[in-house]
């Protein structure tokens, strides 16, 4: 729905413009990082309205920094192509870094609260 990757930049994406349509029912997912230890995600919006939570935020400092932050939300307000996926950083970017954010929609996942069903084809011997 929306991909930035950069290896050096001070820019990285506020707004994620999605390339396709996302039904109510499903779930949108924002999987965002930052090489280094100085910027993660805080919040994320969406132009209908849409509410997000964060799932993970994660402060690697094995080996090489990096700042993960998954984010999701149940698509009550469907998007289209025309929506955007807006993302705020813990602040002002001001130092050379990498970033890296994906957009994606998942379906068949339950709100919280809700329950899956589970069909399971049968089999014969």
């Amino acid at each position: 729905m929306c991909s930035f990757a950069s290896t050096s930049t001070t820019k990285p994406p506020g707004n994620c413009n999605l390339t396709g349509n996302v039904p109510a029912g499903a779930t949108v997912v924002v999987l965002a990082a930052e090489d280094g230890n100085d910027y993660h995600v805080t919040n994320v919006t969406d132009t209908q309205g849409n509410t997000y939570s964060r799932a993970l935020y994660y402060h690697n400092t094995n080996y090489q920094p990096t700042e993960q932050s998954i984010w999701y939300a149940y698509v009550t307000h469907p998007l289209t192509r025309s929506d955007s996926v807006t993302i705020l950083w813990s602040a002002t970017i001001t130092e050379w870094r990498s970033f890296a954010v994906n957009v994606a929609y998942l379906t068949g996942v339950a709100q919280a609260g809700q329950s899956l069903t589970v069909q399971r084809k049968a089999t014969t011997t």
